[in-house]
């Protein structure tokens, strides 16, 4: 059951930067349906205020659900696509936050890879999401 959801949250982040690196779309577009967090999910981020949120990837008829959980040993804990909890320290957060605005780099190194994106909230994803200290899958 678990190797089925890791494998089902990989192929949704998958396709959802090839998504929007091959279509050239950004996450912080002004067409908030090209987002993958809503404004209100980013502002409920800062304060790490229980919510949740559901949206359709781009590509296929992927549904995605997000939820805020709440301070949990002094971080915010997040379960992102439904099955990858992360637990964010308010560094993270502001860092998540300003991508979301179109801040920061479009690209991460993970080990021996490096990857570029078309916006900086996927690098920012990419590069948490990849980190074993903050994210793992469920």
């Amino acid at each position: 059951m678990k190797t089925t959801n890791v494998i089902i949250g990989m192929l949704a982040v998958g396709a959802i930067l090839i998504g929007y690196s091959t279509n050239c779309i950004s996450f912080a577009g002004v067409n908030t349906s090209d987002k993958l967090f809503s404004a209100k999910f980013v502002s409920k981020l800062d304060k790490c205020l229980p919510y949740t949120e559901t949206t359709k990837a781009p590509i296929g008829n992927i549904t995605l659900t997000n939820k805020i959980v709440g301070k949990e040993d002094g971080k915010c804990q997040v379960i992102l696509y439904g099955n990858t909890t992360c637990n964010f320290n308010n560094e993270q957060i502001k860092e998540i936050a300003d991508s979301y605005k179109g801040l920061g780099t479009n690209s991460y190194s993970s080990g021996s890879a490096s990857v570029t994106t078309t916006d900086p909230l996927s690098a920012t994803l990419g590069k948490l999401l990849n980190n074993p200290a903050v994210c793992t899958s469920n």
